[in-house]
């Protein structure tokens, strides 16, 4: 009898501790619609970043604008000396960070007149500790502007958009509508840490804007 007791009693601990383990670990994944727009988890929930739109890069139709960036250019020091040393058209190359609460990112356009044609090399890189990294080309974008306002001034929506994916793996989706409405996509970041925006075609003054999450 005393073998008995002694058995379910272990199981009844044992169930006790499961539950008090297993609990909290589940309430961490449950959905919360409150609490802080970053892309951390608060202990509760999983959160989603819920920055605004960006200005990540903006491009002048004067001037000449920079080829697509060469095998020998490719890595983050290289492409930043020649932005530093002002190579034909690269007045106009952007290479910043990606916050590492960037899981993915979506990109737009807008500029300042209808139809005008924007077209953007995308690269992405992982510096990660280090100090240089290779770029791989994520996608061609090449953007047409509609007539829908924007919140930037006088500068119009893209409402149709073209994604030539090249050398990225990470899950692309595209959303390109036309007829004035929103044009965009988004990327899977993989972990990159590092984009660089080549503007390779600029028929108006425009921007590319970013919004991770």
């Amino acid at each position: 009898m005393k073998k008995v007791i002694s058995k379910f009693t272990l199981i009844a601990a044992l169930l006790i501790l499961l539950a008090t383990v297993t609990v909290p670990y589940a309430a961490r994944f449950s959905y919360q619609p409150s609490g802080p727009a970053e892309g951390v988890d608060s202990g509760a929930a999983l959160l989603s970043s819920q920055i605004e739109w960006i200005r990540l890069a903006s491009a002048a139709s004067g001037g000449a604008e920079p080829a697509d960036i060469d095998g020998a250019d490719r890595t983050f020091v290289r492409l930043a000396s020649s932005v530093a040393n002002s190579v034909s058209g690269y007045d106009k190359v952007a290479v910043t960070r990606i916050p590492a609460s960037w899981n993915n990112v979506r990109f737009r356009s807008v500029a300042i007149a209808e139809n005008a044609t924007i077209t953007y090399q995308i690269y992405l890189g992982t510096l990660g500790s280090g100090t240089d990294c290779t770029l791989a080309k994520f996608a061609q974008l090449a953007f047409v502007i509609g007539t829908a306002s924007s919140t930037i001034g006088s500068h119009l929506l893209a409402d149709t958009l073209v994604v030539t994916v090249n050398d990225w793996l990470g899950a692309t989706s595209t959303s390109s509508p036309a007829n004035d409405r929103v044009a965009e996509v988004s990327v899977n970041c993989l972990g990159a840490d590092v984009i660089a925006i080549i503007p390779t075609v600029v028929s108006a003054d425009s921007y590319l804007l970013i919004k991770g999450y």
